[in-house]
């Protein structure tokens, strides 16, 4: 029994320090705990796209995509293009993996002053687009 908890506990350790996706999953961890705790007990301020918000014009939400959405999962200019008009951002471009597709489209429509995301991403090696 013992064992089996250490191995268990082992194999957590390894999923999240996993050179080449470890990063994305302890930042997916945190957010579900900040999730959980804010739903519960109201620890973390309401979104700031939420109904009565400081409005925030179309081109500072671009800027707010490229330097926090774009910077920090390591996507460029020459991965993908963004473009906000009316709330709405769209993306184009060619990424890696779907998981690092789903991140990018998660994280630019919690962006403030994003409303709606349209995803026009396609998936190295694969024939068809990413629906979001």
């Amino acid at each position: 029994m013992r064992s089996t908890k250490a191995f268990i506990a082992g194999a957590g350790v390894a999923y999240l320090l996993d050179p080449a996706h470890g990063r994305q999953r302890r930042r997916a961890v945190v957010g579900r705990i900040a999730q959980i705790g804010s739903g519960a007990r109201g620890l973390l301020p309401r979104s700031s796209n939420a109904p009565g918000a400081g409005a925030v014009d179309d081109s500072t939400a671009l800027e707010l995509i490229r330097r926090e959405a774009l910077l920090e999962l390591g996507i460029t200019a020459e991965d993908v293009s963004v473009s906000v008009e009316d709330g709405v951002a769209t993306i184009r471009g060619e990424l890696a993996s779907a998981s690092v597709a789903d991140d990018l489209v998660r994280r630019v429509g919690t962006t403030p002053g994003v409303r709606d995301v349209a995803a026009m991403l396609r998936i190295s090696g694969d024939a068809g687009d990413v629906a979001a």
